[in-house]
């Protein structure tokens, strides 16, 4: 498994995406990595630190 697949995975995404009774999907890993990049961005320009796992996984936690 690469980095950025094992990196999807720790964050907990790929079981989100992957079929409720099928395996984790890694199709979109690449999707944390460019949200990682944005937040950077974000803290760059405004001092505010972004946690993109979290953003992408907040509503999973409502």
């Amino acid at each position: 498994m690469d980095s950025v697949a094992a990196d999807w995975a720790r964050s907990g995404l790929a079981y989100l995406t992957g079929p409720q009774d099928g395996p984790p999907d890694y199709s979109r890993a690449a999707v944390l990595t460019e949200a990682r990049r944005v937040s950077a961005d974000i803290c760059a320009l405004t001092g505010v630190e972004v946690d993109a796992a979290a953003v992408l996984t907040g509503r999973a936690a409502l």
